[in-house]
């Protein structure tokens, strides 16, 4: 299961996507071999058969069309969430800087010494990278 896993447990999206893209060539393939049965003479009854299996494989096919555009959908808004994420990481720790920057240009060699060191015990602590 692990080819289907991302690091988190759920399933990887390239995982769906190739997915979806085989069973489209198989779909596309089923169709054509339908397709080509419907230009035979056959019984009636054989052919309301091969009919039928048309208009499902055609509904198949619209469903995962549908499926293909809601799957490439949720990637783009899935990297639009990354970009999010990463903009935000990147001004919180722009904006802890400037604020860490003002603190420190405020206090003495020794009290900024013991900050140093206060926050040194709580990254051992909490394992939390500071500045």
């Amino acid at each position: 299961m692990d080819e289907l896993d991302d690091s988190d447990g759920t399933v990887s999206l390239d995982f769906v996507r190739d997915a979806l893209v085989v069973w489209l060539g198989t779909l596309e393939k089923a169709i054509e071999r339908v397709d080509a049965l419907s230009d035979q003479q056959l019984p009636p009854e054989i052919a309301e058969h091969v009919t039928q299996a048309q208009q499902a494989l055609a509904t198949l096919n619209g469903d995962a069309g549908f499926m293909d555009w809601l799957l490439h959908d949720a990637i783009h808004y899935m990297e639009l969430l990354e970009t999010q994420h990463k903009s935000l990481r990147e001004s919180f720790n722009a904006g802890w800087q400037a604020q860490y920057n003002a603190i420190v240009a405020q206090l003495s060699a020794v009290e900024h010494a013991q900050l140093r060191e206060a926050l040194a015990r709580i990254d051992r602590k909490l394992d939390v990278p500071h500045v």
